[in-house]
This record gives structure tokens, C-alpha cells and sequence, in this order.
């Protein structure tokens, strides 16, 4: 008696990147997340991304059309019609309506991360390479407060810690921008680092309306493969 067909095995789901699946977990649910690489051709921007952008140099323009990318395939996960993302003359994603989000590169990779509202109302995502700060910029990037808690780490950590510190505040500001739409400076968040977690909270040191001076906002964070993730989520 023959012996019957070996069924056909189902496919296993593609592997999440690391770094997506890090900037998921800290995120939390209802948000999706995609990676992309600023080093491929540009391609797929809509004529309004296009004309909001101007001339740019064309690693710059790679780095767009990633972060759009991303923001779409995300977009995608969530169930949202493709739309265009433009650039504001602030430089900030001018996003859908209907959708929140966050993105995040340099000239290596690409983080997109968005969600819908009810969920949350602000996203910030940022990434940095783990290679710690250049201390020439330690007094225009940090408070008083922030340089004396570094200053009192080992020497070689200090850089690294720095470095935290900016990528904090970089995800911290694009978190809260849909609420505020102001522009600042590195001095208005200060951000301190929740003992033996993965947490961080950035505190107003001026009032940013709707913002008030002593508000914290909530961020976690993780390092890992040669990069710091900053990560915000601002609940409802």
C-alpha cells in the first residue's frame, strides 16, 4: 500500500529584527514597528514628500525615503491606506490623520514607528550609535544636573551615559511635539535614568504649553548590537 503524501509544513514567520523587535517591547502594544536602509535607492515618495523636501543632498534623501518606507509598511500593519508624510519647515513628519507616529535614523538604518489614536497620544522614537559623546558638545546637550551625574561615573562611562542622555531627550521631544508643536533646546528636558530598570523620565525645566515646568514624561530604553533605542509612548 503506498504510503501517503507528507503534508505540506506551513511556512515559519519571517524573523523580526532586533532592533524592531526591541523598539516593540518598548512600546508596548497596538503600535507597529518597521526597519529599513537609508542605503538603498530612494524610491516610492509621493510629489507632495517630494516638494516638501527641496534639494537635498542625496544620502539625506536616502535617509527620507527610508523613513517613509518604514512608516508606511507600518502604516500597512495597522490597516492604513499608504499616504504621503511630507516635511514640515520645522523638519518634523507632517503625519495622516489618523495616524501617530515616530521616525527614527541615521545613515545606517531606519526605525519607523506609528500607531492610531486612542491608543496613545505621542510616539518618540530615537536611535544613536553606542560609541558615547563627543564632550565638546556636553555643555550645549545637557543641564547642570545632567553634567554632575555623569561627572560622577567611572571616566569611561561617561561619554556612553551622555550619549544616553541625548538620545533620551531627542525621543522625549518628538514624543511630546504633537502635543506642544514648539521647537526647544536641549536645556528645556532634563532626563535622569530610574535606578536598576530600563526606565528614564524627562522633566521640564520651563513651561512648554500644554506642558507645565516639573511635568515628566515616561520613556524606556535599551542598548544592543552596537546602538542605543530611546523609546516614548504618551498614554491616552
Amino acid at each position: 500500500m503506498d504510503s501517503l503524501p507528507t503534508p505540506p509544513q506551513p511556512m515559519a514567520p519571517p524573523a523580526v529584527p532586533p532592533l524592531v523587535q526591541a523598539a516593540l517591547d518598548l512600546l508596548g502594544p497596538d503600535v507597529a514597528v518597521h526597519q529599513t536602509s537609508p542605503g538603498a535607492p530612494e524610491s516610492g515618495l509621493y510629489p507632495e514628500e517630494l516638494a516638501s523636501v527641496g534639494p537635498m543632498m542625496p544620502l539625506r534623501r536616502r535617509e527620507f525615503s527610508a523613513g517613509r518606507r518604514a512608516a508606511r509598511r507600518a502604516m500597512a500593519d495597522l490597516g492604513i491606506d499608504a499616504a504621503p508624510i511630507p516635511m514640515s519647515d520645522d523638519r518634523s513628519p507632517i503625519w495622516p490623520d489618523g495616524v501617530i507616529g515616530t521616525i527614527t535614523h541615521d545613515s545606517t538604518t531606519c526605525l519607523a514607528a506609528v500607531a492610531k489614536p486612542g491608543t496613545c497620544i505621542g510616539l518618540g522614537l530615537d536611535i544613536e550609535s553606542d560609541t558615547g559623546l563627543d564632550r565638546n558638545f556636553f555643555d550645549a546637550l545637557l543641564t547642570r544636573d545632567e553634567k554632575d551625574r555623569v561627572a560622577h561615573l567611572p571616566m569611561q562611562r561617561q561619554a556612553f551615559e551622555a550619549k544616553l542622555i541625548f538620545s533620551a531627550k531627542e525621543c522625549a521631544y518628538k514624543a511630546q511635539f504633537r502635543q506642544s508643536q514648539v521647537m526647544f533646546d536641549f536645556q528645556t528636558l532634563e532626563i535622569e535614568f530610574i535606578p536598576d530598570t530600563d526606565r528614564f523620565v524627562a522633566t521640564y525645566q520651563r513651561g512648554i504649553d500644554p506642558f507645565a515646568i516639573g511635568d515628566q514624561l515616561e520613556g524606556r530604553y535599551r542598548r544592543l548590537e552596537g546602538w542605543v533605542l530611546t523609546a516614548m509612548r504618551l498614554p491616552v
